[in-house]
């Protein structure tokens, strides 16, 4: 009965506490947060909005105010606040800037990087025109497709529209868009790094002339590289494709947006589009005689290929390091590193070919080393060397390079598990033991491969009491391994013949 009444306590307390903090929570957001009346050619409808950017600056949807002749917002201490006009929108996102005629006390901070799903996220609005609801519920997934979307489960409805999706920490997570009434809480919001892609300081479209809001021709080149910039600094990279694409209507031989629009295509893994635009920057480079980008869409072309042909891979990264000009340490340092990574893999696609295997290694060798010249501490190039030297039988030099990459990063279980198979093969089954209890000190969980490895070098030591104790732990963790308990016994009978 005591532990009933405990647990209930508890229970209560984690209620309390969680209700103070969202109590707080609303109390330092509402109020940034507006209810709009909009008034339009087809008559009025209701809407949400929140001040943030600056202080007198509000967001809100654009099919809020689309059409708008007026447009009145509301503060939670009731205050009307008129609305001077337009600043900037994007039909496209959903999105606009309004500016109000006098400024707010405070104003919301955004949050620029994109929520994971499972975020807890509380909606604040006006739905149906009841204004500063408050609700909670978390992000469910991140909705990428033409328009990037934030998907929520916070309870929502008309009006809600335009208003802040907010973080714990009181932060816009984003703006409150549309929703899905098939479904039960099938809620999306425009993520709020979208918000400056908008310019906060154009020049204000007067609201009731806002019926040519439509025509304007916003979209020059020159701005559309800025939003396309914009969306990729935001890692919003398939809508900014879409804007980059548009200056190269205007400008069809600009490699520095053909490089931004390949690695857009890097970054969502179309591998496809990736090949088809670097080919065609470099047919431009080529025919300019311009050789300022040519080497970075060679390189561009060896990721596209890297895990899909990694022949053409190697053929592209050569290229490109035989197209630059030596200034890019990182460059330099990044390509070698590809290649020698390339050789690595196919010598593990073919190590059933026993001299295919061994000529991969031997072609990846130099450029992990050449890779090492430029970064010295660049561990997997070290570590590699180490495997690579180990696999070709060459035990000393592989000793060094594992000794190097421990050095580098002393936890990692691979590198002392290497130096302990290395002195195992020179027969110096001391250090063997050292390097392989360090390995399973490392190792979480411990496998039974090490400690019978362990136990395999006392044996060849003739500790015969040592091996028993090895095999024994190895055996409780594969106890159906019949060499482990062909080699126990065996140390069993030498230890009788003592």
């Amino acid at each position: 009965m005591k532990r009933i009444i405990l647990l209930v306590l508890c229970i209560l307390l984690v209620a309390s506490a969680y209700g103070a903090d969202t109590q707080k929570l609303y109390n330092k957001t509402v109020t940034s947060v507006v209810s709009l009346k909009v008034d339009t050619p087809r008559g009025g409808c209701i809407g949400s909005g929140f001040y943030a950017l600056e202080p007198d600056i509000i967001v809100t949807c654009y099919h809020v105010v689309e059409g708008a002749t007026n447009i009145t917002a509301k503060t939670s201490k009731g205050n009307i606040v008129s609305i001077d006009g337009i600043i900037d929108y994007s039909q496209e996102k959903d999105i606009a800037l309004l500016k109000a005629s006098s400024k707010n006390s405070t104003f919301l901070e955004l949050q620029a990087n994109m929520p994971k799903p499972g975020t807890p996220a509380y909606a604040l609005g006006s739905p149906k025109g009841l204004d500063f609801s408050f609700s909670n519920g978390m992000v469910s997934q991140i909705r990428r497709g033409k328009e990037t979307l934030i998907q929520f489960t916070c309870p929502v409805s008309s009006g809600n529209s335009g208003g802040p999706l907010l973080s714990e920490e009181g932060k816009v997570l984003g703006i409150v868009s549309c929703q899905l009434t098939e479904g039960q809480n099938l809620n999306f919001a425009v993520p709020s790094a979208s918000l400056y892609m908008l310019n906060k300081d154009n020049a204000v479209t007067i609201v009731k002339n806002s019926s040519s809001i439509s025509n304007n021709q916003k979209f020059k080149s020159n701005v559309h590289f800025q939003y396309g910039y914009k969306y990729y600094k935001a890692e919003l990279y398939n809508e900014a494709i879409s804007e980059f694409v548009e200056v190269l209507k205007a400008f069809p031989k600009s490699l520095e947006v053909y490089e931004i629009i390949c690695h857009c295509f890097l970054a969502t893994n179309d591998f496809e589009h990736l090949i088809k635009f670097a080919n065609e920057a470099i047919k431009i480079s080529i025919s300019n005689n311009n050789k300022a980008l040519l080497d970075k869409f060679y390189s561009l072309l060896g990721e596209a290929y890297y895990y899909r042909d990694s022949e053409k891979a190697i053929k592209y990264y050569k290229l490109a390091l035989n197209e630059n000009n030596g200034d890019n340490s990182n460059f330099l340092f990044y390509n070698n590193y590809k290649i020698a990574e390339c050789y690595w893999r196919n010598s593990l696609y073919t190590f059933l070919n026993s001299d295919l295997s061994e000529k991969y290694l031997k072609q990846a060798i130099p450029y992990y080393e050449k890779a090492l010249k430029i970064n010295s501490k660049h561990f997997e190039s070290t570590y590699r060397l180490g495997e690579c030297y180990y696999l070709l039988k060459e035990d000393k030099k592989a000793i060094d390079y594992y000794e190097k990459a421990l050095t580098i990063d002393s936890k990692h279980y691979e590198s002392a598990y290497g130096l302990g198979n290395c002195y195992r093969n020179l027969n110096e089954y001391k250090k063997a033991i050292d390097y392989y209890e360090k390995a399973l000190v490392l190792e979480k969980p411990v496998t039974n491969k090490v400690t019978a490895d362990i136990g395999d070098c006392y044996r060849f030591l003739k500790d015969y009491k040592k091996a028993i104790e090895y095999y024994q732990k190895a055996l409780k963790q594969e106890p159906n391994n019949s060499l482990i308990k062909i080699y126990l016994e065996d140390c069993k009978k030498q230890l009788r013949k003592k």
